[in-house]
């Protein structure tokens, strides 16, 4: 569920970056503190039929944006990517959702 206040927020992240419209990356919930987004099988598929580590990488990536504006005052500030360290635990067959939450004291923290 996309919380009403995030509605046209949601659409601008969906469209900010086009190579991930492309991927046919969707937020699918948008509430305070957390967001899930999903990367659909298709068009993500590799050479032997799995989802591109690619398209896996760049899932992750993007929360990152959905995420801070949800927990954060996104008028003051705009994040940049520092690092990412990712580890594939088995190849995707089907769609895959990536899900992240801030705890209030982690946003407190920040």
């Amino acid at each position: 569920m996309i919380d009403a206040k995030y509605q046209e927020l949601t659409e601008m992240l969906e469209n900010a970056v086009p190579i991930t419209k492309k991927m046919g990356i969707r937020i699918v919930e948008m509430q305070d503190r957390h967001v899930k987004v999903l990367l659909p099988f298709e068009p993500n598929i590799n050479h032997i039929g799995t989802i591109y580590a690619g398209s896996l990488f760049t899932a992750g990536e993007y929360i990152g944006g959905p995420i801070y504006v949800a927990s954060f005052d996104y008028t003051r500030f705009y994040p940049i990517v520092k690092a990412i360290n990712i580890q594939f635990r088995r190849p995707a067959t089907t769609d895959v959702t990536v899900e992240a939450t801030l705890s209030e004291a982690e946003v407190n923290a920040i």
